[in-house]
């Protein structure tokens, strides 16, 4: 017996959203469940506040979903959606004091970063270990380093988002990438005992 796929489209999945099929709301969750959940545990950390904003944006993405014109990627208007929830609940929350001053970030020797550089470039790590140690970052620096890179959102965008100026974004996402690569380091002084670079 031959499987047919519920939707063979993602045009034919969009229809069916806005016609408010139920059976294309299950398949829109089966597909993206997994990727929005990593989105929202990213920025909430609580695997039950997690789990709520799953829902939640879920919700969202249905009653929304008319405005969805088909500019861009399907993928990045959901993931939008789910970020821009994490920052409401995080501003609501005010869980994070997000003004950072240039004197607050110390800087690290130069030499430590080019060594991290040159350390990523000839060892990578695995994705789940990097994605675990920007996780590790204390917000306000995960949560900059996260917009920025993976959710690819500009100083701008960010700035407004998260209602701090242009300059403290640079400023927290430059720290970021300062304690990313220290992180790193250290994981590989920990696996071999020193850094082989």
């Amino acid at each position: 017996m031959k499987i047919v796929p519920l939707h063979a489209s993602e045009s034919d999945l969009i229809s069916g959203l806005k016609a408010k099929d139920p059976k294309a709301q299950e398949k829109l969750y089966t597909l993206f469940s997994a990727k929005m959940f990593a989105v929202c545990k990213r920025y909430l950390k609580d695997v039950g506040e997690a789990e709520d904003l799953l829902v939640e944006g879920f919700l969202k993405v249905f009653k929304k979903i008319d405005h969805f014109k088909g500019k861009g990627s399907f993928e990045g208007w959901l993931r939008r959606i789910f970020v821009n929830l994490a920052l409401d609940v995080l501003r609501n929350k005010k869980k994070m004091e997000l003004q950072v001053s240039w004197s607050d970030v110390s800087e690290i020797a130069d030499d430590v970063c080019e060594d991290a550089d040159v350390f990523l470039a000839s060892e990578a790590l695995s994705v789940g270990d990097l994605l675990s140690l920007i996780e590790d970052l204390k917000d306000p620096y995960g949560l900059v380093f996260s917009l920025y890179v993976l959710d690819n959102l500009s100083h701008q965008e960010i700035s407004e988002q998260l209602e701090i100026t242009l300059a403290n974004s640079k400023s927290i996402l430059h720290r970021a990438r300062k304690q990313l690569q220290l992180s790193i380091i250290n994981v590989k002084k920990n696996t071999h005992g020193k850094v082989r670079i």
